[in-house]
């Protein structure tokens, strides 16, 4: 919705103040389509001011051709076909769809076409219900009926109600509908009577046949065109299930109005079963075209089996409450599916927003290890010992490789959530992760202990994403040793790191002797941003149990009765090694 300047010249006159109107978009059109014209003044801008109407989208002429041409059609159609069992005297029948059509025609392309309407009602009116073209009466009707669907558009507009798939929208458009259908029904009846030769009874009766029939036909047609006038998602259309489910419609049809034995509409609620899936699986549009399907077929199996109007009428109350039941579900499945879309996004940019600060975290290792390196080789230079560069050059690009393939592997866990199952082999990655970590070790006087068996069997994952899990929790072992968190203890610092083959897992264990879990930490241990390091982002303990969980595989923090803390990863097995036996470990914790 926005505000439009709108210039006021009273009387053709200079202009003398500004205004400002209220416009709302089209919902059917898209928005690159729609005109925002500079309004002048004119009498219907108070009309259009108060009902909020919205600015039609912009048709050259032969789009309004078109679209005025396949109206015209359509209407003459439906109105020929729905003008069944009309009641004597008043001629109103228990179903009529084509006003469904004119409201869809004005919702959408805006009133300009409301004389288009106008002609197209009058043409019913002469062609299908044999009324003389130019007499009171004819006209009469034709602009009650036209000008009350014109209404009901300008209303729906009003009260916000033009698009049932907004929030709250669906009851206010059933409110206005059966309003507007009833005052429409009395107007109607009213000027048939006048032009009776004689007085008629059952004017009620008639009235309750009109508002059922015009409301049932606005319910049915008017969301299915509007539907069909926006973009959707119409993939569905091409499955094998809603292929099963039109069967499924059509079973229940043939059960409620072809078996012998059965009373009239005695299984009709078994045609919410196929109605309740398709709306709750495909939306707004599945409910629409399954209540199309289910009021062609109640209307070809009336005349089929002979019923009567009063009979048809009955069947129309219940197609009301089916019609009701089915939009309320299409609208709130299509407003789940659209709140997943929007939770999924949300979704993706916190994944992104993860995949930053977990390169941040991963990254920060190896390029201050390459300017460390380069440090190291500016020194060599500075004291003529450039002949011992080149094992510094190698040490930099083994850690510029190994930041290159921490940033494919988590992009692609990130990106797609999957990892790779490649045989993992224990002790050689273990060897590579305490060297990355063994020379801050020795500077914190830390014994850095690992006892890995060499038959043991080979995990199933990725080696680069299963090293960043390793290397974390190594360095938070030492950071938990560390002459800042260690204190004065008398106690060597010791971090070590073992492994296990338990049943059809392989478990690594890596534990420190430092001052243990904070109890304060223990429940949210493992959340992004959870920690108790002044300069620590609390980050790679919930990048790790991530990784661990991709892999099939469980991370878990405990805390040891003789102090510190233990941090167990398990791990499948490569599939490789499933049928050999568990072997025998001694030592192992």
């Amino acid at each position: 919705m926005v505000l439009l300047r709108v210039r006021t010249a009273p009387h053709g006159g200079c202009v003398r103040h500004f205004r400002w109107r209220r416009v709302v978009a089209n919902p059917y059109v898209p928005r690159q389509t729609q005109s925002w014209p500079v309004f002048r003044h004119d009498p219907g801008m108070t009309f259009a001011r108060f009902f909020h109407l919205p600015v039609p989208p912009a048709l050259n002429p032969s789009r309004v051709a078109a679209v005025g041409c396949v109206y015209v059609l359509l209407y003459l159609l439906l109105d020929w076909v729905s003008f069944i069992h009309p009641l004597p005297a008043f001629e109103v029948t228990p179903w009529n769809p084509p006003p469904g059509l004119t409201l869809a025609l004005l919702l959408a392309f805006g009133l300009r076409f409301w004389p288009l309407a106008f002609a197209t009602v009058w043409c019913g009116n002469v062609l299908v219900h044999g009324m003389a073209a130019l007499s009171v009466e004819t006209l009469l009707l034709t602009g009650i009926t036209a000008g009350g669907y014109g209404l009901m558009a300008a209303l729906l507009h009003r009260v916000g109600a033009a698009d049932i798939r907004d929030r709250g929208a669906l009851p206010r458009f059933l409110a206005v509908l059966a309003g507007t259908a009833l005052l429409l029904g009395g107007l109607y009846l009213l000027v048939v009577s006048a032009f009776l030769p004689d007085s008629q009874r059952g004017f009620l009766y008639a009235l309750v046949r009109f508002w059922v029939g015009d409301a049932i036909g606005v319910l049915v047609s008017a969301p299915l065109i509007l539907v069909l006038l926006r973009p959707g998602d119409w993939k569905f259309l091409e499955t094998r299930e809603f292929t099963l489910q039109c069967l499924a419609v059509m079973l229940s049809l043939w059960v409620v109005f072809g078996l012998p034995w059965t009373d009239e509409f005695k299984y009709f609620y078994l045609l919410f079963l196929p109605l309740t899936w398709i709306s709750l699986r495909h939306g707004l549009e599945g409910a629409c075209l399954t209540l199309a399907m289910i009021q062609v077929g109640l209307i070809v199996s009336a005349q089929w089996l002979g019923y009567k109007g009063g009979t048809v009428q009955e069947m129309q109350f219940l197609m009301a409450s089916l019609a009701i039941t089915g939009l309320t579900l299409g609208v709130t499945s299509s407003a789940r599916k659209v709140a997943e879309s929007e939770l999924k996004r949300a979704l993706r940019l916190a994944a992104a927003g993860e995949m930053a600060a977990a390169l941040a975290h991963e990254l920060n290792q190896p390029l201050t290890a390459v300017a460390n390196y380069a440090r190291a080789g500016q020194l060599m230079l500075e004291a003529g010992r450039g002949g011992e560069l080149s094992d510094v050059l190698d040490k930099v690009a083994a850690e510029a490789r190994r930041a290159g393939a921490v940033v494919r592997r988590l992009r692609d866990f990130f990106k797609t959530g999957h990892t790779r199952r490649d045989p993992v082999p224990i002790l050689p990655l273990v060897v590579e992760t305490i060297g990355e970590v063994e020379e801050r070790a020795k500077r914190q006087a830390c014994r850095l202990e690992y006892a890995i068996p060499a038959d043991l069997p080979p995990a199933r994952g990725d080696g680069v994403q299963l090293q960043v899990v390793l290397r974390n929790l190594l360095i938070n072992a030492l950071d938990a040793v560390s002459p800042e968190s260690f204190g004065r203890s008398t106690d060597e610092p010791v971090v070590s790191l073992a492994a296990h083959r338990d049943g059809n897992e392989l478990q690594l264990v890596v534990q420190d002797n430092g001052p243990g879990i904070l109890p304060q930490f223990r429940e949210r241990l493992f959340e992004p941003f959870a920690t108790s390091k002044p300069t620590g982002m609390g980050l790679g303990l919930a990048i790790s149990r991530a990784i661990v969980e991709a892999h099939g595989g469980r991370l878990w923090a405990e805390s040891p009765s003789a102090g510190g803390s233990r941090f167990t990863i398990a791990l499948p097995l490569h599939h490789s090694v499933y049928s050999v036996k568990p072997l025998p470990v001694k030592g192992a914790p």
